[in-house]
């Protein structure tokens, strides 16, 4: 009970836990707690949001509280002395009330209906009962019966309800919680609209003696009554909700760097691990406070209890807070078999990606780091960027996309752990959203987007965005979040981590000026060098550049990717010939699989179709064009030679290869 208008002190939960059945709060009277204490607005001990419904409760209402609702709150302000310290929103709401001289809180919901908390002992629970009974005209042994789970009766209570005309009549709250999982919260008519429209009408109406129906007293200005709406985010309410001067949002956010330390501090007290150490346990304080950014303190908690069922908290904090994050135990980065695999990955990478030694090397280097954790060994501690970033440059057809495939076979074990947006399916304005999905308000409001939902649904894999010069300049807002964050907030408000990924762009950037100064073609090292330079200072022009001079004006996106930019040479003499040499392999043993027909060529009809298929024509397509001179050199002829031969089960022999008085090509078989 208390006995002055800024009285206010907190009931901590038992060792710790949150109190997850706030059936009924405690008076201080009750716990033995001192009321010495004052509740005092400049405190750090209490949260923001509470100090704004203390400071609101004389001018408004109507509460909307939104945000982490469900989290739990430090409010006690010894903190680091004791343990016990958390309570959940509505306890701490409680105690708001509580300290303004509020008798009862009536609690709302759609599962058990409305319930009557005490909050002081000032009448007695028997008394509040029996007001709250009278004023719905029930009978006092009903009031928390299943009867009362009808949104009607709250209805009617709100609009029913008269003031307290002297100190024995009941000072009573309503909280409504768990309105956000009602379907038709924003949807016009219904119960739940009636109750919106009778606690905003109540908000509204004047508040003079006789007419308002709830009256605190301890202040010197009237407190109007106080309806409190407890939602996940604002927009599970209709607009007209938040609108007047006797409503109140109260946004409760994440919890910041000072709440994370203290309760970090108060956790690692109560752990084997800091027992008589202070050096370790300040230590343990400062790694669980930075792999809980951006988590809640209920995370925090969970985090400790995973930590120590694997064996300690100071041997696993930052794995407790991934798994945590990531909902999956396992994690491909750690082990002998990635380590084993990475041994080999010159030669493995090497037998997918011909004629690119130079940028296997680069990336592999990169994949190793990213294995080692090594990424952004220049911070004091790990960050929650993603594993590695890379840019993968040069022209069309050089083996860019078929790197990434084979560094996702590489790491994760198969090549399918690669999610892959073409960029130039992004280049429209507004896209950006097919990303993150679609804002409230809009067509596909709730189903997520295309990305968040792929990392989400397989959180250790690479995603790949070909071509990223052609991405709208509203994605790269996007790639800048995730390379600095590591995570990325989808249009439902859910947040997802990219922490395990490996990002690897692609980009032609650099391909055309190369093309011009005849770099292209030509194999000797000086030319490779000088090749590598242009690609490297075209990408910095892109990137600085504003777009009215042809660049994307993102330096700082730039800065993130840092040297990480891989080079890959083009495609031509030796590599070139092996790779159409490659491709007649390939074709030749499809016929035989295909048709059951064994296909032999000779090296001189082999010769000139290598010679075709790198002609310099093909050749400015690299690779791809190599593959695309396939069809018509050596396919089309021979499909065709198959069907007017109708040879045997034998097999044939292509003798040569011949050009056509149309420009195309004729094979001779035996």
């Amino acid at each position: 009970m208390t006995n002055g208008a800024d009285d206010f002190s907190v009931i901590p939960a038992a060792a710790g836990q949150p109190r997850t059945e706030p059936t009924r709060f405690l008076t201080r009277a009750e716990s033995g707690q001192k009321t010495s204490g004052r509740f005092d607005a400049r405190a750090r001990s209490v949260p923001l949001w509470l100090r704004s419904i203390h400071a609101g409760l004389s001018a408004a209402a109507l509460f909307v509280i939104h945000g982490s609702i469900r989290d739990i709150h430090l409010i006690d302000p010894e903190l680091t002395d004791r343990a016990g310290v958390t309570v959940d929103t509505l306890t701490a709401i409680g105690r708001v009330l509580e300290a303004n001289g509020f008798d009862g809180l009536l609690l709302y919901d759609p599962l058990d209906g409305l319930r009557l908390i005490p909050l002081s002992q000032r009448l007695g629970p028997e008394r509040i009962a029996q007001q709250f009974a009278d004023s719905l005209g029930a009978a006092v042994e009903s009031v928390d019966c299943a009867d009362y789970a009808n949104l009607d009766r709250v209805c009617d209570w709100v609009t029913r309800a008269r003031q307290p005309r002297s100190e024995t009549d009941a000072r009573l709250a309503l909280v409504l919680d768990h309105t956000s999982q009602r379907s038709d919260s924003t949807r016009p008519g219904g119960d739940l609209q009636r109750v919106m429209l009778a606690s905003l009408k109540a908000a509204n109406q004047s508040h003079e003696p006789g007419r308002s129906f709830f009256h605190a007293g301890y202040r010197q200005s009237s407190l109007k009554h106080p309806v409190f709406w407890l939602v996940d985010k604002t927009s599970d309410l209709p607009p007209w909700m938040s609108v007047g001067d006797s409503v109140r949002q109260v946004a409760i956010p994440l919890p910041d760097l000072d709440a994370r330390w203290r309760l970090a501090n108060a956790l690692v007290a109560a752990q084997p691990d800091a027992a008589g150490n202070p050096d370790q346990a300040k230590q343990l304080v400062e790694r669980l406070v930075a792999a809980t950014e951006g988590l809640t303190l209920k995370g925090m908690m969970e985090i400790v209890q995973f930590a120590r069922a694997a064996g300690g908290l100071g041997q696993g904090v930052e794995e407790a807070a991934r798994t945590y994050r990531l909902g999956v135990s396992e994690n491909p980065w750690q082990g002998e078999a990635l380590r084993e695999r990475i041994a080999a990955g010159e030669a493995i990478l090497e037998r997918r990606v011909k004629g690119q030694t130079r940028a296997v090397r680069r990336a592999l280097d990169l994949v190793k780091r990213s294995a080692l954790g090594l990424t952004g060994a220049h911070q004091a501690r790990p960050g929650g960027a993603p594993r590695g970033v890379m840019v993968m440059a040069g022209p069309t057809g050089v083996g860019k996309t078929e790197l990434a495939k084979a560094l996702a076979e590489l790491v994760f074990g198969d090549e399918r752990a690669m999610i892959r947006f073409d960029m130039s399916e992004f280049s429209q304005e507004g896209s950006d959203s097919r990303l993150i999905g679609a804002p409230p308000g809009y067509v596909g409001h709730g189903a997520g987007g295309e990305l968040v939902n792929a990392v989400k649904r397989r959180p250790f894999t690479v995603v790949l965005f070909d071509e990223m010069e052609k991405a709208h300049p509203r994605v790269f807002d996007k790639f800048l979040q995730i390379l600095s964050d590591g995570r990325l907030t989808s249009g439902t408000g859910e947040t997802v981590s990219f922490a395990e990924t490996m990002i690897v762009f692609t980009s032609n950037v650099g391909a055309a000026e190369a093309a011009a100064v005849g770099l292209l073609g030509d194999d000797s090292e000086e030319s490779i060098a000088a090749y590598e330079d242009l690609v490297r200072e075209a990408m910095d022009r892109f990137f600085r550049l504003p777009r009215s001079q042809g660049g994307l004006g993102r330096p700082e996106l730039r800065g993130r990717i840092g040297d990480n930019i891989v080079v890959f040479r083009p495609i031509s003499g030796a590599i070139a010939r092996e790779l159409a040499e490659r491709f007649i392999d390939n074709a030749l043993t499809r016929v035989a699989v295909e048709c059951g027909l064994p296909v032999w060529i000779t090296d001189e009809a082999n010769a000139k179709a290598v010679a075709a298929m790198t002609a310099p024509e093909h050749l400015s397509a690299g690779g791809r064009g190599i593959a695309l001179a396939l069809e018509p050199v050596l396919v089309n002829p021979l499909a065709r030679a198959i069907f007017a031969a109708s040879p045997s089960a034998g097999g044939l022999t292509v003798l040569d290869i011949a050009r056509t008085e149309d420009g195309g090509y004729d094979v001779v078989l035996g």
